[in-house]
């Protein structure tokens, strides 16, 4: 046996997803969690998570897999358990170490059954996907070992049994999904990152990836495709009466992730990683613009403290609205095409099962539409039902500027992305030059820092600067609050400067 790193099609998507995904999160982490004490501390168990998610999905042979798979549920403790202070994030971390710990043991004993059945098969113990005897590798693989078995054979059979009991536990499918809904007492960004683009895809990537052992043992499969159903309708009709905006998307990632093995289940094993790619975008951008719902209105996360936050709030209104109706399956959106591909291969599978499915997953779509849009018009519509102020909203209190203002000292212009997110005084594109300095400074780029200057140059050649006032919560020893004075502009600066 040796080790390597695979690149084929599917660990290309993979990688593709895990990276990009990934590198948006990070750049809207950098503002989310600007004021947080553990900034560096999170980044840091950030950047592991995703080395984790990298080794697993580029790993040529299940050892490695096994390595990356562990180092993800050991990132995803680290990341779900950040806020320590608090007991409930701690018991979350903890559930969810326990419940991947399970899915491991079913894992390493999977991987165990494959070293001695290939030894015995063959004379020789292998853990590779494929043999590679040009580059000194094995002589066979496992896929090649395995894939001349007869049908139903019942070893081949408990190895993908014990397969899918690692891919219920790290992609949250009945009976082991009750540590997802919990994590979210992580930082928003983690559970975009943890919901959408990595952790919980990791199951249905070894699926797709172990597919020419799954193809001789067709009862596995079969399971595979039920415990998928099940788990998608379950986990809709739970969210139709969640209260919480993400145990709502919580609940959604665990129902599309059952559409998902449902694809597998009937062969079709690209129509789940199509869905997977088509999902992990739509569900970060709805995190995202639930992380910025929260932050505008302080922490608040019940629907019902929310509403009329649409003129508030417009880009956010935006961006989540989209989100929603791809995740509905609305033409032309990419989550009808995957969906459409995932349904319209359970109908051809035909038979008692495919129709069966098939039934659940137009079910699953109208339930997931509907509790969508309940969340879109409970947060975006009707009337203000909080008791708290809405903070940095898209565009309050505006006023004008002349040219020839000191342009460091407006307060605060919100274009709501996080990245430019404020909380004291000065001017958004110099915060948001600092900010961007103070994102790249753990990974040692100074001069990729450098060019935030750039589209600051321009922006100081309009003629008016749209300006919007927020009270700093620092005691500057002004005359008041929300000053003007030159004195308060200097202090402010000189208060930047420390920081």
């Amino acid at each position: 046996m040796n080790f390597g790193l695979l690149l084929d099609p599917l660990s290309a998507v993979m990688l593709m997803v895990v990276t990009g995904v990934g590198f948006i999160i990070h750049v809207y982490s950098g503002g989310y969690m600007e004021d947080d004490p553990g900034f560096w501390r999170y980044f840091c168990f950030l950047n592991f998570f995703i080395f984790a998610m990298v080794l697993l999905v580029g790993a040529d042979n299940f050892l490695f897999l096994l390595v990356g798979w562990a180092l993800v549920g050991l990132a995803s403790f680290l990341l779900i358990g950040f806020w320590y202070q608090r007991r409930t994030a701690v018991a979350a971390a903890q559930k969810a170490l326990v419940i991947n710990i399970i899915g491991d043991f079913g894992l390493m004993i999977a991987i165990f059954l494959i070293f001695t059945y290939t030894a015995q098969k063959d004379g020789t113990g292998t853990l590779n996907y494929f043999m590679n005897p040009g580059a000194g590798g094995p002589l066979t693989g496992v896929f090649t070992s395995l894939s001349t078995v007869p049908q139903n054979y019942w070893k081949v059979v408990v190895i993908c049994l014990l397969l899918f009991v690692a891919c219920t536990a790290k992609s949250a499918q009945l009976p082991l999904y009750m540590w997802l809904p919990d994590a979210m007492e992580g930082p928003t960004p983690v559970s975009a990152l943890i919901h959408a683009a990595t952790m919980v895809t990791a199951g249905v990537y070894l699926v797709a990836r172990a597919n020419p052992i799954f193809e001789v043992a067709p009862r596995a499969l079969m399971v595979v495709g039920i415990i998928g159903g099940v788990t998608a309708l379950f986990a809709a009709s739970i969210a139709l009466f969640q209260l919480d905006i993400k145990r709502v998307l919580a609940y959604s990632t665990i129902s599309q992730l059952g559409y998902m093995f449902m694809g597998g289940g009937v062969h079709n094993y690209g129509s789940g990683i199509f869905h997977l790619t088509t999902h992990a975008y739509f569900k970060a951008l709805l995190f995202l613009a639930a992380g910025a719902v929260i932050h505008a209105l302080g922490g608040e996360q019940d629907m019902r403290e929310m509403g009329g936050l649409r003129q508030r709030l417009p880009i956010t209104f935006w961006t989540f609205l989209i989100g929603a109706l791809a995740i509905s399956g609305i033409p032309p959106f990419a989550g009808f095409w995957s969906k459409d591909e995932i349904l319209s291969s359970l109908l051809a599978n035909g038979g008692s099962l495919g129709y069966a499915l098939w039934g659940l997953g137009i079910v699953t779509a109208g339930l997931t539409a509907f509790y969508m849009f309940r969340l879109v018009f409970g947060i975006f519509m009707g009337n203000y039902r909080g008791t708290g102020p809405v903070n940095h909203a898209h565009g309050d209190e505006e006023e004008e500027e002349p040219i020839g203002a000191d342009f460091t000292s407006a307060r605060q212009p919100v274009r709501r992305s996080p990245i430019y997110r404020g909380t004291g005084s000065g001017n958004g594109c110099s915060l948001g030059r600092w900010r961007l300095r103070r994102l790249l400074q753990p990974y040692w780029y100074p001069w990729l820092a450098s060019l935030s200057h750039l589209p600051c140059a321009g922006l100081q050649q309009r003629a008016y600067v749209r300006r919007t006032f927020v009270h700093t919560p620092v005691d500057l020893n002004c005359c008041e609050r929300g000053c003007r004075c030159p004195g308060h502009r200097r202090r402010v600066a000189t208060l930047r400067e420390r920081l």
